[in-house]
């Protein structure tokens, strides 16, 4: 061997060695950067092994986070496996789901019924005649099938129901099955409802102890989750070995597979430090890991794996975090899925309104902004969506004041225009119509119980009762609307006072009462007229429906001046027009001659003149009119009066006349005795 020979061997040697070396350190990079990825958030272990379900004597836990409780044990009989949808047979008597952080494609199949759970937490009861299920949390969607389909046939995405309902949170349904017949197909949910036996879960039904023992089991499978992704996150961040696994892994690893698994492994590692920075408040360094993974996940984004790590971190683990930090990152990765699995995602935004509006770190105004940010990205004409849409905006309103907010009915009424729209060559318009329209009479009570109640200002409530009252004047102007109103006019016979104590400011005073309930009630005490429907269009709207004349409002004075038996030899005085709101007027009351201005819309008399001399300015109810006089003339009263002589309102009048008429005399000279 020549000397450059060895020189060469030697160099080789040494390269051998420090490349092993290198290969060495990669290695153990690796090692520690699969340990830290493996072991990180993301590995959560779910209520089941993956795809497969666990089926024991009274509950059935899914891969994906969902649970069935049996009341007893049996009847429910699985129909389809495919280990990532699920058919059940159920029979009775009653079982508890609960999918609220489950992605389960599951159907519960009772007879011509399919309950499908939407993240749905329900109660479900079947007795061979009736169905009762009810939504304690989610929402549940029911499915009614055609006659004569085969078990075998009905797995998850069957779309060939007759029709559907939609059960949102907080509300129950009962479903004679003798009434589930081809009949239902044509009717739209608004009469499914009356169908059916749909109304608001009742204090009752939640003190149920079957109800109270499931949600206790649920609240404490969430403690549970809770704490185990707490005992996760204390160790620190797993990016640690980033740099490294990141720049020398993709310049040796020689495999495209192996380099594709550790940067899936790599991203997710950036991901899981997000999610231990947001535990410890740290906003930059959130943001910072965040952008990471936005900008790194482009690598793996198209891979099967990829989707189903994500909803690890969307349906398990950040539900279970809370805070605003996590809903960051929460709401990072919805955004990111958006724009392939729309209606899901959407769902999966709807969810985050319920979390919040039960104490979720951000408001549950903040959820419901976003949710309808990504809805009104969505050109969806669908009717049963835009229907679903539309109930779950009057579910939120029947229920959460925090919602009456001008904004919010805005939203509901451009979702109210693409319903209508959907429906615009459809003989069915018509019902949809009188549905929107009943759902804001439902909304106008709502808002005087929630006034009352305290939960909304003066201002905002005069605000959303016009803009409702708008809304009902737009949609009736459809030439069935003269119908729709008389059908309504009914429903809304103490919803006038209400608009009329919100426009009177002056009973809205602590003069009244200390509360708005008490001042209400002394408002109702001193009105006599009960507005109608037509009466609030007419105030609101400046609409007239059409002219009265004056022997009409004369006929009105007369009629409140005869609730006062005490005032005699009433006489009106001239009328212009219906809208005259003071109108003179004459009379005598305990033997007083007077004349007034009388107020139409307080039904009270003010600049009340006796025998010429000027007793009050000031508005007087009709019924506390004597009381004024005669304090007022008390004074005047003759002096020889004996003690057991009765004075009667009528010798005080008489009187009263005497020293009136011996006053005049003098003033133009005479003696006067």
């Amino acid at each position: 061997m020549t000397i450059i020979e060895q020189k060469i061997d030697s160099v080789g040697a040494r390269g051998y060695i420090i490349k092993a070396c290198v290969f060495a350190m990669i290695s153990i990079a690796l090692v520690l950067a699969n340990f830290f990825v493996e072991n990180g958030i993301g590995g959560m272990e779910p209520n089941a092994v993956d795809n497969l379900l666990i089926e024991n004597e009274t509950e059935v836990l899914f891969p994906d986070n969902g649970v069935v409780r049996l009341e007893k044990g049996e009847g429910f009989v699985k129909t389809y496996d495919s280990g990532i949808s699920y058919a059940f047979e159920f029979s009775g008597p009653r079982l508890w789901g609960n999918f609220f952080s489950s992605k389960e494609n599951l159907m519960i199949v009772v007879d011509d019924v399919v309950i499908v759970p939407m993240g749905g937490v329900f109660d479900l009861k079947f007795d061979g005649q009736y169905l009762d299920m009810s939504a304690y949390n989610g929402d549940v969607k029911i499915e009614f099938l055609p006659k004569k389909v085969e078990m075998g046939e009905i797995g998850y995405g069957y779309v060939d129901a007759v029709n559907r309902l939609l059960v949102p949170r907080g509300r129950k349904v009962t479903i004679p099955m003798k009434k589930v017949n081809g009949d239902i197909g044509a009717l739209l949910p608004s009469k499914l409802m009356k169908e059916f036996k749909y109304a608001i879960i009742s204090d009752e039904d939640r003190r149920d102890k079957w109800v109270m023992d499931n949600l206790a089991a649920d609240d404490a499978a969430a403690v549970a989750n809770g704490q185990k992704f707490s005992e996760l996150i204390v160790s620190g961040p797993v990016d640690t070995a980033d740099g490294i696994v990141s720049e020398l892994g993709n310049y040796l690893i020689l495999f495209p597979e192996k380099k594709f698994k550790d940067q899936f492994e790599n991203v997710f590692s950036v991901l899981d430090s997000a999610v231990y920075y947001a535990s410890r408040g740290d906003a930059a360094k959130v943001t910072e890991a965040l952008s990471k993974f936005m900008d790194n996940s482009f690598l793996i984004s198209a891979d099967l794996e990829y989707s189903k790590k994500t909803d690890e971190y969307i349906y398990r683990i950040l539900p279970v975090a809370g805070g605003d930090l996590y809903s960051e990152i929460l709401n990072s990765l919805l955004d990111k899925r958006f724009d392939g699995q729309q209606y899901e995602t959407l769902r999966l935004f709807w969810r985050e309104v319920y979390r919040a509006i039960d104490g979720g770190e951000i408001s549950p105004e903040k959820a419901l902004d976003l949710y309808y940010t990504y809805l009104n990205r969505m050109d969806s004409g669908d009717r049963v969506f835009l229907t679903f849409q539309n109930q779950l905006f009057d579910n939120l309103f029947l229920h959460y004041p925090m919602f009456y907010r001008d904004a919010y009915f805005s939203m509901k009424g451009t979702l109210e225009e693409k319903l209508l729209k959907a429906y615009a060559n459809d003989p069915l318009k018509n019902e949809i119509i009188q549905s929107l329209v009943s759902s804001k009479i439902d909304f106008l009570k709502r808002l005087r119980k929630f006034f009352f109640d305290g939960n909304i200002e003066i201002v905002m409530a005069k605000e959303i009762f016009s803009r409702l009252v708008h809304e009902v004047n737009d949609l009736l102007q459809d030439k069935t609307g003269v119908a729709v109103l008389k059908l309504f006019e009914s429903e809304l016979a103490d919803v006038g006072d209400f608009w009329g104590y919100l426009s009177s400011p002056e009973y809205q005073t602590k003069v009244y009462g200390a509360t708005h309930r008490d001042r209400y009630e002394a408002y109702l005490k001193e009105r006599k007229k009960i507005a109608g429907f037509t009466d609030i269009r007419e105030d609101i709207l400046g609409e007239q429906e059409g002219q009265r004349d004056v022997a009409d409002i004369v006929a009105e004075i007369e009629e409140v001046f005869a609730a006062q038996p005490e005032i005699r030899d009433l006489e009106i005085g001239e009328i212009g027009n219906e809208d005259q709101r003071f109108v003179e007027v004459s009379g005598v009351v305990g033997g007083y001659s007077f004349r007034a201005q009388y107020d139409r819309s307080l039904e009270a008399l003010k600049d009340i003149y006796v025998f010429d001399e000027l007793v009050s300015e000031n508005a007087v109810k009709l019924d506390k009119i004597l009381v004024v006089l005669m304090g007022k003339f008390a004074e005047l009263a003759e002096d020889g009066v004996e003690p057991e002589e009765e004075i009667t309102l009528e010798s005080s009048a008489h009187r009263m006349a005497r020293v009136f008429v011996a006053k005049k005399v003098v003033e133009f000279g005479f003696l006067a005795e």
